[in-house]
């Protein structure tokens, strides 16, 4: 119940552009959320980081739903596939991307 409220508060956040304040709620959802919204956290945390301007972060995030969220439902009912393609061809984060733990890692 407690993760429910944490992605509603980043979701709020990020609209804000409080970024810092999105990020570390969807970090503790990624954490100790369900699967469901672990995958829902990670995907608002690659927006968050791509609005930021943190392109590297956004790369490696984008390209953990890619990976290991590939064809499982994580925002608006798309897919981490989905998600990741979406980006446009030319975005910084398509270009570089940090190494960044799996999400069971987290």
């Amino acid at each position: 119940m407690a993760t429910r409220f944490w992605l509603a508060e980043a979701t709020a956040a990020a609209e804000k552009n409080q970024f810092s304040d999105a990020e570390f709620l969807l970090r503790h959802v990624m954490v100790r959320g369900n699967p469901v919204e672990k995958r829902e956290a990670t995907a608002r945390l690659a927006v968050v980081y791509q609005s930021s301007k943190q392109f590297a972060r956004a790369g490696a995030v984008y390209q953990l739903l890619e990976t290991q969220y590939a064809d499982l439902p994580c925002l608006a009912g798309k897919t981490g596939r989905q998600l990741s393609q979406a980006r446009p061809p030319n975005a910084p984060s398509r270009e570089v991307a940090e190494q960044i733990p799996s999400a069971s890692h987290w």
